[in-house]
């Protein structure tokens, strides 16, 4: 394949991934299903492939080292696929006004807890989430209490205590 026919793939791929995901906006809020995935553009999955950009933030009063899904592209791939959270402690998920999106674990192979917080930084919920290699129609899913601005996962039972600062 060559390197402009595997960026329409990636393409085509992301826009797929998009439709899936897509946001209902009837109520002025986000929702829908947000995968935690990374698919690359040769069709096989590398984490290393999806360009997220990196940041500090802190929850509590412990520093984390995170991967930034901020785009609506960014939040469909996610950590679908990969074995670990590499030098990284998670992935924010990041929306652009208060969301009710919920998420699976379709593809994903690390058993991850998920912290929701709102505009302000405030915790609405957390929820430990399992693995499922199986199609996102077929694994549970998982939803906020209520409605949130930020969602970060990590590694189970590794989500600190206290307020988000982004």
């Amino acid at each position: 394949m060559t390197r402009g026919s595997t960026r329409v793939a990636l393409f085509a791929m992301t826009a797929l991934m998009s439709v899936l995901v897509a946001c209902d906006s009837t109520d002025g809020s986000q929702s829908g299903t947000t995968s935690t995935s990374d698919v690359s553009s040769e069709g096989t999955t590398s984490s290393t492939r999806m360009a997220f950009s990196e940041k500090m933030i802190t929850v509590g009063a412990q520093r984390l080292r995170v991967q930034v899904a901020d785009t609506q592209e960014e939040r469909a791939l996610g950590l679908m696929y990969r074995e670990t959270l590499e030098s990284f402690d998670g992935m924010l998920f990041v929306f652009e006004d208060d969301s009710t999106a919920r998420f699976t674990m379709s593809r994903t192979l690390i058993p991850l807890t998920i912290g929701f917080y709102g505009a302000d930084g405030d915790s609405v919920t957390q929820v430990d989430m399992e693995p499922c290699d199986d199609a996102p129609n077929r694994c549970p899913v998982y939803k906020s209490s209520g409605a949130y601005r930020y969602a970060l996962e990590v590694a189970k039972g590794r989500l600190p205590g206290g307020g988000l600062t982004p």
